[in-house]
């Protein structure tokens, strides 16, 4: 839904650029856009996401 928190937590994320994959990641979005990407300690996850 449009405007909706989620945050995608502990995954590994592999970007496609050959780089390292980045592990334990989250992706947080606010549909429909990406708001941030990072290792799980560096993210600061809202409450109000859905996790």
């Amino acid at each position: 839904m449009i405007g909706e928190k989620i945050a995608l937590i502990g995954g590994k994320l592999i970007d496609g650029t050959g780089r390292e994959p980045l592990e334990d990641a989250v992706i947080l979005l606010e549909a429909p856009n990406i708001l941030n990407v990072g290792k799980r300690k560096d993210v600061d996850i809202p409450l109000d996401a859905k996790t």
